[in-house]
């Protein structure tokens, strides 16, 4: 990047002045794009982050829907958050077709 400096150094000529435009639009672009991307990567987190709370609270829901024991509730909770990327696909399904059921236990 560039920056415009104290004056201490000037482009003398104009190919001089035209090459440092084009170095600090460049550094622009660059800064732009870096901020950018660190800003999809963090909302990308807070993402991930959201959908973990609100998975944990169905899960919640369901402890105390269904007066599930703690220690089902600890295994079923340790195994739906894996250090897998997603949630397994087999405990979502259960999810969803426990809270469309009242049926008490």
């Amino acid at each position: 990047m560039s920056t415009v400096g104290y004056g201490d150094v000037n482009p003398s000529n104009m190919n001089e002045r035209i090459y440092l435009i084009f170095v600090m639009a460049f550094g622009v672009v660059v800064f732009t794009f870096f901020s950018g991307s660190l800003s999809s990567m963090m909302q990308s987190i807070d993402d991930r982050a959201l959908a973990q709370s609100e998975d944990l609270n169905r899960l919640k829901k369901i402890k105390n829907s269904y007066r599930l024991k703690n220690d089902l509730f600890i295994k079923v909770r340790q195994d739906f958050f894996k250090k897998e990327k997603s949630p397994n696909q087999d405990l979502c399904w259960l999810m969803d077709s426990l809270e469309g059921t009242n049926v008490k236990t």
